[in-house]
């Protein structure tokens, strides 16, 4: 579909030619067959009516599919898993990073949903049966998986047991939640190291450890996601967006927007949300 995003119905084991799954967030509903896997080195068996899902950076090797096998393959880049997930990236980040979860059952109440939400997409898809246009059938297609995505997510939450209870005072987990509670996210990982009492080489190696990312990606991972909902979803002006994020002014707040997003506040505002 788009660089960040791709989405694949009667997926058989094999991903569309130019599309690749690196680096992204992977979604597989199973809807008829079975898969095997290694995830993390250890042996999964994925079957019809469950969901596997892996963050990057999870070792996952040999995957084998049944005879007939078919499912849905959603996987998006990091930086637009969270700006779909917003509020709810911190079950993402608690079943992936730190419980280290890979599978989930469909409930009978559930698999209507997604049922649903496939069709959706898969009509929006079809230039042949779709009526809209081609602006209204992105926003379409992008909206349904979001809520697709949030679906799943409130899926896997109903497995956790709450809250830290299974990895309460481990750091990395303490991080994430620092982080995800913090307003103002764009500070030196000395600040979230002081605050986590550690030093910032141990928070930096727990950080690779759990996610082959260092603390500063995440720290610019959620900073980015903060600006571009408010870029591209509020119309705050641009000024009080950089006061909110934590820019010294909007000079340093342009020069982030442009090095990361390609565009100054102003043109990524005003561009049509399919170049975004």
């Amino acid at each position: 579909m788009e660089e960040d995003l791709l989405f694949t119905a009667d997926f058989s084991g094999t991903v569309p030619e130019g599309a690749s799954l690196e680096g992204k967030n992977i979604f597989l509903v199973c809807e008829k067959g079975k898969m095997q896997i290694s995830y993390e080195g250890n042996p999964i068996s994925v079957s019809e009516g469950e969901i596997f899902f892996s963050a990057p950076g999870a070792r996952l090797s040999d995957p084998l599919f049944s005879s007939g096998f078919r499912g849905t393959l959603i996987a998006l880049s990091t930086p637009t898993l969270q700006q779909f997930l917003r509020e709810y990236v911190t079950i993402w980040n608690q079943a992936a990073y730190i419980e280290r979860e890979c599978v989930v059952g469909i409930s009978q109440k559930d698999e209507p949903y997604l049922r649903g939400f496939r069709g959706i997409i898969t009509l929006a898809l079809s230039e042949s049966d779709c009526t809209f246009p081609q602006g209204y059938r992105r926003d379409l297609i992008r909206s349904t998986i979001r809520n697709a995505l949030i679906a799943i997510v409130c899926m896997i939450g109903r497995t956790q047991k709450g809250g830290l209870s299974k990895a309460e005072g481990d750091l990395f987990q303490r991080f994430l939640s620092l982080l995800d509670n913090t307003p103002v996210k764009r500070h030196p990982v000395s600040w979230y190291a002081d605050r986590l009492s550690t030093s910032t080489k141990t928070l930096s190696l727990c950080c690779r450890e759990n996610s082959c990312k260092s603390p500063m990606q995440w720290i610019r991972e959620y900073t980015l996601s903060d600006v571009k909902h408010l870029l591209g979803c509020s119309t705050i002006p641009i000024k009080e967006v950089s006061d909110t994020l934590g820019f010294p002014n909007t000079s340093f707040f342009g020069q982030f927007v442009k090095e990361h997003l390609g565009k100054t506040p102003l043109e990524y505002r005003n561009a049509p949300k399919e170049e975004n």
